[in-house]
C-alpha cells in the first residue's frame, strides 16, 4: 500500500484511500478537487458522494473554502497560507497564474452547480433526469419510510402459507420465538433487495409437505428433520416472494423508498443492455471525475451501483474509507463491500493516510501502542482490516492536556482489581485462591460511575492544574461514550444526582421520548375528552397532578368541566386552525412552559421539536386530527432511523456531553470518557448465524443449523470484530485524552479490549487467569508506550467527591419559608401577552411556505431557524462596510443555512438581500448605510415594571391596532429590541422581520406590511419597546426630550426591501404620539 499525497496522487484510474482516524480524510477529499478545478474540469463534473446530509452540508463548505483560499492565494491577497496544503497546490498552478485564476473564479461563481450528494441523492437525480434508461415510472412518489413495504410483504407471505402449517409446527415456532412475522421481518429487513443470501443448510427437496410429515415417520428425530426442511424452504421462498410483492406494490402504487431507488438503479445497471449501457455513458460523459467518501458504509447495492458506473470508467475514481471503522451494520453498511475492492479490483491504486492531525503526540502514540501491541488485532485477516501505526502532526508538542505545565499521557486505563480490599464484598470465586477470584459483574456498573463522576470532578477543579492550551478543563470539554441510548440516560441521571451538568447527544428519535409518549396522551384526550382519557392527561408532566388531585377534580363538577372544556377547545381549535396553533395556545396557557422548565431543558427541547414534526406532517398530509394520530403512533412503534426525528442538543454548552460511539464518528473531543465496554456489547440470541463466505468473494450466508460449528465460529468472529472496530471509533475520538475502565471482571473475557491485549476473545480463557496476569499484561503495555499511557488501579468508589455540587460549595439546609408567594407576579413579554395571536401567525408563515414556488424572493427557507440566521447577519455586518461577504457567508455556514434543503447557494440571494436593506431610505431620505457603527446598539435588553393591570387596558389605548385576549400582568415585561441608533440627532428603533409574505415584492407594498403588522400585534410590540425605551431615556439623559429626540420607529421585513418603480416596499413606518406613549407608560412603575 502506498503512502498517500494529496498533492501529488496522480488524478487518474482507480484508487483506494484508506484514512485512517484523524488522518484529514475530507481535507484531502478538498485537496484532490481543487486539484481537477484547477487541472480545468468544471465543479459540476466533479462527482462527490458521501452518507448524510450533514456530511454533504460540511463537504460543500469545504470544497468552497478550498477554492476561496487558492484564489486569495494566487492573487497575492493572503500570503498566511503558502506553507499549507492549500498554498502548496496552488504554487504548482502558478506558472500559468491568470488561467488557474480564471478557473478558480468561475468555480466559485458556478458553485451552486456543483454535483455534491448524498448516496440517496445522487441515485434520485440519476432516477428522475434517466427515468427512460432506468426503466422507473416517471411520476414516481418519493417516501422516507422503508420498513412499510418490507412488512407488508412478510405479513402477506404469511397469510399465504399460514394455511398449510401443519397446527404443531405453527406451535412449536411460536413458543420457541423463532419462525414468526416479526422474527420473518427481523430476517428480511435491509436484506430483500440486496444479493440473496446462501441459505444452509442446503435441503434436499423444494416442495412444502406439512400434512405429510407426520405420515410418513413417527420418528421424532425424523419428524424434527422434516420441520426444520420446511422452514427453510419458506425462508428461501419468502426471500424471493418479498422482493417480488415489494417491486410490484411500488409499481402499482408508483410510490418508492429510497431503498427502492438504489434497488432500480441497480437493477437496470445489472440488466447488462443497451439501455444500461446508455446509462453508464451518460455519466461517465457527466462526471469526468468521482469521489466517494465514507466507503466502508457502503452497502451491496451502493456498491454494485458505484461499480457498475465507475469501474469500467477511464475517469479517475477515488474512493475514500477506512474499514477499521465501519460500525453500522445494523443500517446495512458492509465492510465486506470495501474489502471486495479492496481485493477484487486488480487494476485499483491502494493508498494509506499515515498523519493524525486530530490527536496530540500522546494521544497518538497510545493509540498506537494499544493496536499494535498484539497480532491482528480486529480479527479478520490482517491482509484485509490490520492496524498500521500513524504519525502525530508535531511530535514536539507532547500533549496540550497538562497539569500543572507538565503533558500528561494520553490514555488511562483505570484498572479494576480483584486483590482491592474494597471490592471484597463483590468478588466471586474460591476465597482459598484470591488470584483466581473475580469481581462481579453486576456491582461494577456503581463502581465506575462513582469512579467516572469523582474523575470529572478532579479534571475541572481549577485547585488541580488541569489545564487544555493553558486554559482550565471545563466540563464542556468532556464527553462520555457508550454503546447504547438507554446508558447513556442512565449516566445523565447519575450525573444530575452527582452535581454534574451534562447533556445527551442521540440518534435516538425524539418520537420514543418521555415527552412523546405524554404528549400522545394529551392528543387523545382532545380527539376524544371522556372522563378516563382527561384524567391521564392530567396524570401527565404538562399538568403535574397527582393521584390524590385527580380524585379532588373528579368530585368537583365545576372544576372538571373546565378541563372538559379545555380539551375540546384543543380539539376545536385543532380541526379548524391546525397542529400548531391549537397546541400553542394550549401551551401557552396556565404557564405551561413554566411548569415544563422545571423537568429540564431537554424536556423542552423535545417538546419543541416534536411540535415542529408535527406541524410539518400535517403541512404536507392535510389537516386532519385522527391521520395525525395514527402516525405518530406509527412513529412510535417503528424503527426507521431519520435525522430530522433524532433527539436535539439541549442548549448548556458547558456540560459534559454523552452520546453513543455511533453518533460521535466523525467527530472529535478534547477529554474521552469509555466507561462501558468492560463487557462484550450485548448481542440477542438469534435462531440463525450471519456471515460472508471470502472463498465466494465474499457471499452473504445464512446458517440455520445451530449445530454447525464452523457457521457460529464465523458469525461470532465477523460481530466480535465489529465490536472491535466500534472501540477503535471510540478510542480515536480525542485529541488529548482518552479514559477507559476494565479489569478482573467475570464475562470481561470477551471484552474488546481483552481481545486487543490477549489476542483471544473467550471467557472459558479467562477464568482461569489471575489478577497478576491480568495486571502484568497492561502494566506491560504502560511501560512499552513511553509515557502515552498510564494505568491506575486507584478507583475511589466510595463516592466522597460527590457530596458537593459542581463549581458551588456544599449546599446547607434551607429555611422554612413563613410568608406567602404573590402567584400573580411574573416576568412576561411580549410573546406571552399576544400568545394566541403569535402562534397563528407561525402556522400562517409555515403553511405558506409550503406552497410558495421557488422564485427568487421564496429562495430562502422559511421558519424560525431561518428568521434567526437573517437576525443574526444583521446584528454582525457593518452598515457602512463595503464587503460583508465573509460573515455573511461565516453565519450561513455555521447554521447549515448554506445550502438549507435545497441545493442552490444561499449566499447570492442573502447578499442582495443585505445590499437592498442597507440602501433603502429608511429615514429622512437617509439609508442605514449612513449609520455609525459606534452609534448602534443591537438586542438592547430591557425589563420593564409594571402594576397589575388587565390586558383590556392596553386594548383601551392603542385601539383597534391591536388584539389580545383578556389576561392580566403583574411584574416585569421583558424583551430585547432588535437595534436602536441615533443620527442627526434622533433616536431610531428597528425591528428585522423575516416573515414570508409571498413570492414577489408586491407582497410587501404599504398595505401588505400594515395588515401584517395589525395581524401579528407587532404595534403593541413596538410600544412596549418605545416605552421602555423612551422611560430609561428619561431617567438616564437629563437633556432627553421625545418630542425632539425620537425619530420614529422602522420594522423592516427583510425579504421584501427593494426599490420598484421610485417606490420602496417592506418598510413600516411609525411616530406614535406622544399622549399615546404616555397613556401606556402610565400601566407601567
Amino acid at each position: 500500500m502506498n503512502g498517500f499525497s494529496a498533492k501529488d496522487v496522480p488524478l487518474k484510474g482507480m484508487n483506494l484511500i484508506e484514512a485512517s482516524a484523524g488522518t484529514g480524510k475530507t481535507y484531502s477529499i478538498a485537496a484532490i478537487f481543487l486539484r481537477l478545478v484547477l487541472e480545468g474540469a468544471p465543479v459540476e463534473s466533479i462527482l462527490a458522494v458521501t452518507f448524510t446530509r450533514s456530511a454533504t452540508a460540511e463537504l460543500k463548505n469545504r470544497l468552497l473554502d478550498f477554492l476561496r483560499s487558492a484564489k486569495k492565494i494566487l492573487e497575492g491577497t493572503d500570503k498566511t497560507q503558502n506553507g499549507t496544503l492549500i498554498g502548496q497546490i496552488a504554487s504548482q498552478y502558478s506558472d500559468n497564474r491568470e488561467e488557474s485564476l480564471k478557473k478558480l473564479r468561475r468555480a466559485i461563481t458556478n458553485f451552486d452547480r456543483s454535483s455534491v450528494f448524498t448516496i440517496h441523492g445522487f441515485c434520485s437525480r440519476i432516477v428522475r433526469e434517466n427515468a427512460f434508461e432506468s426503466g422507473a415510472r416517471f411520476n414516481l412518489e418519493l417516501s422516507k419510510e422503508n420498513s412499510e413495504p418490507v412488512e407488508q410483504a412478510v405479513i402477506d407471505f404469511w397469510r399465504k402459507y399460514s394455511g398449510y402449517m401443519d397446527e404443531e409446527f405453527i406451535n412449536r415456532a411460536s413458543k420457541e420465538k423463532w419462525f414468526s412475522v416479526d422474527e420473518l421481518i427481523k430476517l428480511i429487513k435491509g436484506r430483500t433487495l440486496c444479493e440473496k443470501p446462501l441459505i444452509k443448510p442446503a435441503v434436499e427437496r423444494t416442495e412444502l409437505s406439512f400434512e405429510r410429515n407426520r405420515e410418513i415417520t413417527s420418528d421424532p428425530h425424523a419428524l424434527e428433520k422434516e420441520f426444520c426442511t420446511d422452514a427453510l424452504i419458506l425462508v428461501d421462498r419468502l426471500f424471493d416472494e418479498a422482493k417480488k410483492n415489494i417491486i410490484d406494490r411500488r409499481d402499482r402504487t408508483g410510490k418508492m423508498s429510497f431503498d427502492d431507488l438504489l434497488s432500480i438503479l441497480e437493477s437496470a445497471l445489472s440488466r447488462n443492455d443497451a439501455f444500461s449501457k446508455q446509462l453508464v455513458a451518460i455519466m461517465e460523459k457527466k462526471y469526468h471525475a468521482v469521489l466517494i467518501d465514507e466507503f466502508q458504509d457502503t452497502d451491496p447495492v451502493q456498491y454494485s451501483i458505484f461499480t457498475k458506473l465507475f469501474g469500467t470508467s477511464g475517469n479517475p475514481v477515488f474512493y475514500i474509507g477506512d474499514p477499521k471503522q465501519s460500525i453500522y451494520s445494523f443500517r446495512n453498511a458492509d465492510v465486506f463491500a470495501y474489502l471486495k475492492v479492496s481485493s477484487s479490483q486488480k487494476s485499483i491504486t491502494k493508498y494509506s493516510m499515515e498523519k493524525n492531525f486530530r490527536s496530540s503526540p500522546m494521544m497518538t502514540e497510545a493509540v498506537n501502542a494499544l493496536f499494535s501491541s498484539g497480532k491482528n488485532p480486529f480479527i479478520i485477516d490482517e491482509s484485509e482490516i490490520g492496524y498500521k501505526p500513524v504519525k502525530p502532526k508535531d511530535a514536539d508538542c507532547r500533549n496540550d492536556l497538562k497539569i500543572n505545565d507538565i503533558p500528561h499521557h494520553g490514555l488511562e486505563i483505570r484498572y479494576l482489581s480483584a486483590l482491592d480490599p474494597k471490592y471484597s464484598a463483590f468478588t466471586t470465586g474460591s476465597r482459598k485462591f484470591p488470584e483466581k477470584q473475580k469481581i462481579k459483574l453486576a456491582p461494577v456498573k456503581g463502581i465506575v460511575f462513582d469512579d467516572l463522576c469523582s474523575k470529572i470532578l478532579q479534571l475541572v477543579d481549577e485547585n488541580n492544574g488541569y489545564t487544555i492550551e493553558g486554559v482550565p478543563v471545563r466540563p464542556g470539554d468532556i464527553t462520555i461514550l457508550v454503546i447504547k441510548h438507554s446508558e447513556a440516560t442512565e449516566i445523565k441521571s447519575y450525573f444530575e444526582r452527582s452535581g454534574i451538568p451534562a447533556v445527551l447527544t442521540s440518534d435516538q428519535s425524539v418520537f420514543m421520548s418521555k415527552e412523546m409518549q405524554d404528549l400522545l396522551i394529551i392528543m387523545e384526550a382532545a380527539a376524544n375528552p371522556i372522563p378516563s382519557r382527561i384524567k391521564a392527561a392530567l396524570l401527565t408532566m404538562f399538568f403535574n397532578m397527582g393521584p390524590s388531585e385527580i380524585i379532588d377534580i373528579a368530585d368537583d363538577p365545576p372544576v372538571f368541566e373546565h378541563y372538559l372544556d379545555l380539551f375540546s377547545n384543543i380539539y376545536r381549535n385543532w380541526e379548524e386552525k391546525g397542529f400548531l396553533t391549537a397546541f400553542s395556545e394550549f401551551m401557552n396557557s396556565e404557564n405551561r412552559y413554566s411548569l415544563l422548565a422545571g423537568y429540564g431543558e431537554r424536556t423542552l427541547t423535545n417538546i419543541r421539536h416534536l411540535f415542529e414534526l408535527l406541524h410539518n406532517r400535517e403541512s404536507v398530509a392535510g389537516r386532519s386530527v385522527e391521520p395525525l394520530l395514527s402516525w405518530v403512533k406509527e412513529k412510535m412503534t417503528g424503527d426507521e432511523k431519520n435525522e430530522d426525528e433524532q433527539l436535539r442538543l439541549e442548549s448548556d454548552e458547558n456540560a459534559v456531553s454523552i452520546m453513543t460511539v455511533h453518533k460521535s464518528k466523525g467527530l472529535d473531543f478534547k477529554i474521552v470518557f469509555i466507561p462501558y465496554f468492560i463487557k462484550k456489547p450485548g448481542t440477542k440470541k438469534s435462531w440463525y448465524f450471519h456471515y460472508h463466505d471470502k472463498a465466494d468473494n465474499y457471499r452473504p450466508v445464512l446458517s440455520f443449523d445451530i449445530n454447525d460449528k464452523a457457521a457460529a465460529d464465523l458469525s461470532r468472529i465477523e460481530t466480535m470484530s465489529e465490536n472491535l472496530r466500534l472501540l477503535y471509533v471510540a478510542m480515536t475520538r480525542a485529541k488529548f485524552l482518552t479514559v477507559i475502565y476494565w479489569g478482573n471482571i467475570n464475562s470481561t473475557g470477551s471484552a474488546p479490549l481483552s481481545k486487543i491485549l490477549f489476542n483471544v476473545c473467550d471467557d472459558d480463557v479467562f477464568k482461569n487467569m489471575t489478577d497478576s496476569e491480568l495486571m502484568k499484561k497492561v502494566n506491560d503495555l504502560e511501560e512499552k508506550s513511553g509515557g502515552a499511557i498510564k494505568v491506575d488501579t486507584d478507583l475511589s468508589g466510595n463516592g466522597k467527591a460527590l457530596k458537593k455540587e459542581y463549581g458551588k460549595t456544599p449546599l446547607i439546609p434551607a429555611r422554612k419559608m413563613k410568608k406567602g408567594i404573590n402567584m400573580e407576579w411574573a416576568v412576561t413579554s411580549f410573546s406571552a401577552i399576544s400568545s394566541s395571536k403569535q402562534s397563528e401567525h407561525i402556522s400562517n408563515v409555515i403553511s405558506h411556505s409550503e406552497e410558495a414556488v421557488r422564485s427568487d424572493i421564496s429562495l430562502f427557507p422559511a421558519g424560525a431557524s431561518a428568521g434567526t440566521v437573517l437576525h443574526s447577519i444583521f446584528e454582525n455586518i457593518d452598515f457602512s462596510g463595503s464587503d460583508n461577504s465573509d460573515v455573511i457567508s461565516s453565519i450561513l455556514d455555521s447554521n447549515y443555512m448554506r445550502y438549507h434543503s435545497s441545493e442552490a447557494d444561499m449566499l447570492p440571494w442573502v447578499e442582495r438581500c443585505v445590499e437592498n436593506v442597507l440602501n433603502a431610505p429608511v429615514f429622512d431620505g437617509s439609508s442605514l448605510k449612513n449609520v455609525k457603527k459606534n452609534s448602534m446598539v443591537s438586542e438592547l435588553e430591557f425589563f420593564l415594571p409594571s402594576k397589575k393591570f388587565a390586558y383590556r387596558e392596553i386594548s383601551d389605548i392603542l385601539g383597534d391596532a391591536v388584539n389580545i385576549e383578556g389576561g392580566s400582568i403583574s411584574g416585569f415585561i421583558h424583551g430585547f429590541i432588535d437595534l436602536v441608533f441615533r443620527h442627526n440627532g434622533k433616536y431610531y428603533i428597528v425591528d428585522w422581520k423575516s416573515n414570508k409574505l409571498g413570492n414577489d415584492y408586491s407582497c410587501y407594498d404599504d398595505d401588505e406590511i400594515k395588515k401584517e403588522m395589525v395581524r401579528h400585534n407587532y404595534v403593541l410590540q413596538y410600544m412596549l419597546y418605545l416605552a421602555a425605551f423612551d422611560t430609561y431615556m428619561s431617567k438616564t439623559d437629563e437633556n432627553y426630550s421625545y418630542e425632539s429626540d425620537f425619530g420614529g420607529i422602522r420594522y423592516i421585513f427583510l425579504r421584501g426591501v427593494t426599490p420598484e418603480n421610485g417606490y420602496v416596499t417592506g418598510i413600516y413606518k411609525d411616530l406614535p404620539h406622544i399622549d399615546t406613549v404616555r397613556k401606556l407608560q402610565s400601566l407601567f412603575r
